[in-house]
């Protein structure tokens, strides 16, 4: 039994069945969003420009290639959460943009409740087990649940979040047209790299996968720029 959330793999126990679970894709997402504005700020400065005309803005998300689902809602909540506030510049040290799964509570975490395939100490001729035996049978279930529920909170929390940081960083990076090679430029440590530009490249395309993320498609004018 896997304590891993999926499609078709959710949790044994929830706090609410109706509420989203808490996947890693959403701490991706929120990583990434944060890297969008402290690496790019220009991407949430041009859309600032266009609040109050829909128009504009639809034809803005296409140019900047702005066709998943989940962003689409970040910038429409994002334009509508700036039409509450005051008007001006957006203010640096400050969250610009919106995400309304997280930014309203919605997720959880579900709960660890291991269950146990035959917790009856009897053998499969229908006499009694040996304590040991039980025991042992017991433990190997209780140790494989725990320790996919420990991986799930892992990948949910995070232990060290800095490898994830990074790679939202090449990510917003490479999302408003940057090239690979002049992303690995700015990490001076993939100097030690064989090939630094592959290496972001893999890395940026893992982590667009984990966040469900469609990268703009690779233009000659942008190669080693």
């Amino acid at each position: 039994m896997s304590y891993k959330p999926g499609a078709g793999n959710l949790p044994m126990a929830v706090v609410d069945p109706t509420a989203p679970i808490m996947l890693p894709e959403y701490v991706g997402r929120w990583a990434f969003l944060q890297a969008l504005q402290l690496e790019t700020p220009a991407f949430w400065r041009e859309l600032r420009r266009l609040e109050g005309d829909p128009e504009k803005i639809v034809l803005w998300m296409t140019h900047n290639h702005v066709v998943d689902e989940w962003l689409v809602e970040v910038v429409w909540s994002t334009v509508a959460h700036w039409s509450r506030g005051p008007a001006g510049a957006l203010i640096s040290g400050e969250r610009w943009w919106r995400y309304p799964l997280l930014d309203d509570g919605q997720t959880q975490v579900p709960l660890f409740r291991p269950a146990f395939r035959n917790p009856h100490p009897m053998d499969v001729a229908g006499k009694l087990e040996k304590p040991e035996a039980f025991e042992l049978r017991m433990r190997t279930q209780f140790d494989k649940q725990i320790g996919e529920y420990r991986s799930y909170l892992q990948s949910i929390i995070g232990e060290d979040h800095t490898e994830m940081r990074k790679h939202s960083q090449w990510t917003a990076l490479a999302f408003v047209g940057s090239s690979w090679v002049k992303i690995a430029s700015m990490w001076h440590h993939l100097d030690q790299s064989y090939e630094p530009d592959a290496t972001v490249k893999m890395a940026v395309r893992r982590f667009c996968a984990r966040i469900g993320l469609t990268l703009p498609r690779r233009r000659g004018r942008f190669r080693g720029t």
